[in-house]
């Protein structure tokens, strides 16, 4: 499958690309990966080429503070990682739905996001036609799951998250949580959710019901808020999918992206 690497302009930083163009140019989805996610993790550039064959192009990137560097496979800015906010990721989603707009050819743009990336969709969603989540939050307040700890984490200046894949001890710096409690209204997803159904906009939760991470209750709330569910049996966080890809798409990832195609 074709695929062109862009650099895209963000908010303050340059944006990794990449665009999977489907033959003919009318349609694209803006991918937005998740929490400890990136661009080419697992299944998403075999979603990438999935929407191609199906006649939408298909733009994903990086958060420029995802963590990832030079190299696209490992986490290496850590610095960066540290010093993340929701309301960065929202604007950067933002930048990327402006940048798939000006592509020759397109017609309308949608968004497909995964996990937090799904939450950031949800806020980033005006002026798109359609939105697609995954495994998604249906708020942030959990913060990662470090309700509880904002005096220890303001003293630090961080908390530590484990990355089970890598084993890496990821920082969260206090900017997060500064960010989340200045602005909640404006990061309220759920609110988001809501104007952009109630103005036109089509959205779609899609969950498993065997996910660990993100518990079906928050596509419960999805649904509550406007969005159309789509309850995937036997899936997992990630429907399935690891890093690296496996050989064969297992059955709960295909089942998601079907009902992906048919939503957008």
């Amino acid at each position: 499958m074709k695929m062109e690497t862009l650099t895209l302009p963000g908010v303050d930083f340059p944006l990794a690309a990449a665009l999977t163009p489907a033959a003919a140019p009318g349609h694209v989805v803006v991918l937005a990966h998740g929490f400890k996610g990136f661009m080419d993790w697992g299944c998403w550039p075999w979603v990438a080429g999935r929407c191609a064959e199906a006649g939408i192009s298909c733009l994903r990137f990086n958060f420029s503070h995802n963590g990832i560097g030079a190299d696209p496979q490992a986490f290496t800015e850590m610095d960066r990682f540290q010093a993340n906010t929701f309301t960065r990721e929202v604007e950067e989603l933002r930048a990327v739905v402006r940048a798939a707009k000006a592509l020759p050819g397109t017609e309308r743009v949608s968004l497909l996001g995964h996990s937090r990336g799904g939450a950031i969709a949800l806020l980033a969603s005006e002026g798109v036609s359609s939105v697609v989540t995954w495994a998604s939050l249906a708020g942030l307040e959990d913060l990662h799951g470090f309700r509880g700890q904002e005096e220890a984490w303001r003293r630090n200046g961080f908390v530590e998250a484990r990355n089970a894949r890598t084993g890496q001890v990821m920082r969260l710096g206090a900017a997060l949580l500064e960010d989340w409690e200045a602005r909640r209204a404006y990061l309220d997803v759920e609110a988001a959710l809501a104007r952009f159904v109630a103005g036109g906009g089509r959205a779609t939760a899609i969950h498993g019901d065997a996910d660990p991470a993100v518990p079906l209750a928050h596509a419960r709330r999805l649904e509550k808020a406007g969005a159309r569910l789509v309850v995937v049996e036997g899936g997992d966080h990630t429907f399935g999918s690891t890093h690296p890809f496996q050989p064969e798409p297992p059955a709960a990832l295909r089942r998601a992206m079907e009902a992906t195609l048919a939503a957008l």
